[in-house]
């Protein structure tokens, strides 16, 4: 069930973006995931037709994997471009066009997180988990997935939303409570003077 905050996006891609795969990229609809994630409040739901100050237009996310990307997503990008630029009250910014529009899987999640961690076998090492930006997972598994017939791109995001492997989890809290600690002696040094 697509939530009401996302509606919009997701008529757009019911009556433009998917008649458009199928008329020109038949072969390869069920490989493309389409929906609305990552940077921006809309991503969050937070967007609607009160609030549209700042990056707000129409547009979907089309994540191919990296194979598909060399196969055919140059031409899907075009395709998607031709649509948007042609489609009726379109204000899409330059920072929108960037977070919208088709990318590989990997790209989208490693941009986000900020280190090199997708991996098409759903796992990730505990070093990853550690040297991910902990600060963006929120971004990385927002919004809402439309179709994924593949399944890539929701298993990697099942993965994130899985929560971090226990060693990870307890080496965060130890390090989080480390500069807590931290913290907490610069004031007394601050507020002894």
């Amino acid at each position: 069930m697509i939530s009401e905050k996302f509606l919009a996006g997701y008529n757009f891609y019911r009556k433009n973006v998917a008649p458009m795969i199928r008329e020109q990229f038949e072969e390869y609809e069920s490989r493309i995931a389409v929906g609305i994630a990552g940077e921006g409040s809309d991503c969050f739901g937070y967007d609607d037709y009160v609030s549209r100050d700042h990056d707000f237009g129409t547009g979907v996310c089309l994540w191919l994997t990296d194979e598909d990307m060399e196969l055919f997503g140059d031409e899907l990008g075009k395709a998607y471009d031709t649509l948007i630029d042609t489609h009726p009250g379109n204000n899409l910014t330059e920072r929108l066009r960037e977070r919208r529009g088709v990318m590989t899987i990997r790209k989208f999640y490693n941009n986000i997180l900020e280190c090199d961690c997708y991996n098409a076998n759903d796992d990730m090492s505990a070093d990853t988990w550690l040297a991910l930006n902990h600060t963006c997972l929120a971004t990385a598994v927002n919004g809402e997935v439309f179709r994924d017939d593949l399944g890539a791109f929701s298993s990697f995001r099942r993965v994130l939303l899985s929560y971090y492997p226990d060693t990870v989890w307890k080496i965060r809290i130890i390090d989080e409570l480390h500069r807590f600690a931290q913290a907490m002696q610069l004031r007394t040094l601050y507020v002894a003077r």
